[in-house]
């Protein structure tokens, strides 16, 4: 037991965290740089491809912090497909937005900019097993709970007898 609690510790989660959410920020900032420059300031381009190349490396990064964060850390396996997903999309948004190719360059830059802040929110969402995330003792789970203790945490007129 206290070896497990250790392997999901939160540890393993502050360089996912950290990666992510500057990501995130980097991500999110692309739009606004492009729109810049399609507002006339020329020079956003070159910050917009500055930044796309950044992000090809520091995706690269997400996919091992999101390893360590899923073994030993606990999370989903999920995390690291996408983060993987992430890094093969990367690449492809810098030939897209090379080539010119908006049809693919635009959906895909709103794919990643969403899949990044989904990375971003669940690895700084608590994991069960983390004590300050769990509202239950360490050696009863809900099911365990004895019906009226569960029946207590619904809202009322929500009990066992329905909604009223």
């Amino acid at each position: 037991m206290a070896g497990d609690r250790a392997r999901r510790s939160s540890v393993w989660r502050w360089p996912l965290r950290a990666v992510a959410s500057l990501l995130v920020l980097m991500l999110w900032a692309q739009p606004l740089l492009i729109g810049l420059f399609l507002a006339g300031d020329f020079d956003k381009l070159a910050a917009h491809s500055l930044v796309g190349g950044m992000l090809v490396g520091l995706t690269t990064l997400l996919v091992v912090a999101a390893v360590l964060a899923w073994r030993p850390g606990g999370l989903p396996g999920w995390v690291v497909a996408v983060a993987a997903a992430m890094t093969v999309g990367a690449v492809v948004q810098i030939a897209a937005g090379y080539e010119r190719n908006l049809g693919v360059h635009v959906p895909l830059g709103v794919t990643l900019a969403c899949a990044g802040a989904a990375l971003a929110v669940r690895a700084w969402w608590p994991i069960r097993g983390d004590r300050r995330a769990d509202r239950y003792p360490p050696d009863r789970s809900p099911a365990e709970l004895p019906l009226a203790a569960a029946a207590s945490t619904l809202p009322p007129g929500h009990g066992a007898g329905g909604r009223r």
